[in-house]
């Protein structure tokens, strides 16, 4: 990973004008992998370009680990004090404001993965207000006792019913058991919330019953799966496309065509190694489109 910063150089107003240092960079954060701080910058450096396709001007929130996996981690929505003069916030809160970041370069994705951030999640407001969603998250969330091929057969049924309501919908691995449907929405389309998400997935579930649900408490789901709708209140995030996952695999939160769910056997096919060989084909092009109008 040498020379892992040379791309900083730049006149740019908006980004860093010279190389950062990095603090302890061969200190292990995956301990299970043996995957190293720099090797984790290293990784949002490559798939850096591809996520701001998918969330540029995204408010973020971390993950992080400063100490690696072995140690306690912590969930961040405040700029770090010693967040560099570059890194773009934005205030924002409900009830109390917060500094959040912006997601809006790689550069910054590669700053905060210097500060131990493992995983970024996104609010899904539109920018530059961030008043109103611009997408709907939908988190599918299925018992231990169901097979990953049943989680993306009902992944295609509910996407279907998506469409029949007019949203274009994005599927990706979660980095765990489930996987997340994205709807980006366009200025032109009602302005979504989170009654407007459930009234589609109860208009769903009455079409299906039994298949799902979307009760809280897990002991009311039985064997049901959980669809997860409550992310599209206010401040509520969902972890960001392409993003690590704090396990012990050093997982990833991929994102699919729907075309290929037939190929996927399990979200374990998908971790920091296994994506960063797949990006190295230059083929792989997912989530066309995508962009919010």
């Amino acid at each position: 990973m040498s020379g892992l910063f040379k791309t900083w150089k730049t006149s740019s107003k908006q980004e860093p004008e010279a190389e950062p240092a990095i603090n302890h960079p061969d200190k292990i954060i995956f301990p299970e992998k043996g995957i190293t701080k720099n090797q984790v910058i290293g990784y949002y450096q490559s798939v850096g370009p591809l996520m701001m396709q998918w969330i540029n001007g995204q408010l973020l929130s971390l993950v992080r680990f400063p100490n690696g996996l072995n140690s306690p981690g912590f969930f961040q929505k405040n700029a770090p004090a010693n967040a560099p003069k570059w890194i773009k916030t934005k205030r924002w809160g409900i009830e109390v404001k917060k500094d959040y970041m912006v997601a809006d370069s790689t550069h910054t994705l590669e700053w905060l993965a210097g500060i131990g951030t493992i995983e970024f999640h996104i609010l899904g407001l539109r920018p530059p207000d961030y008043k109103k969603h611009s997408l709907l998250f939908f988190d599918l969330d299925p018992p231990a006792s169901m097979q990953f091929s049943e989680v993306l057969s009902f992944s295609q049924l509910f996407h279907e019913h998506l469409q029949s309501e007019g949203l274009k919908t994005f599927i990706k691995t979660s980095g765990k058991n489930g996987v997340h449907l994205i709807c980006p929405v366009s200025k032109k389309q009602i302005a979504p919330d989170f009654d407007y998400a459930m009234g589609i997935t109860q208009s769903f579930l009455s079409k299906n019953p039994g298949l799902a649900t979307t009760e809280l408490r897990k002991i009311k789901r039985g064997q049901r799966l959980f669809i997860d709708v409550y992310r599209n209140h206010p401040g509520q995030t969902l972890v960001a496309p392409l993003s690590l996952r704090a396990t012990p695999t050093a997982s990833v939160s991929m994102p699919l065509d729907w075309s290929e769910l037939n190929t996927v056997e399990s979200p374990a096919e998908f971790n920091l190694s296994s994506v960063l060989k797949l990006l190295s084909g230059k083929k792989w092009k997912p989530w066309k489109n995508f962009g919010v109008q």
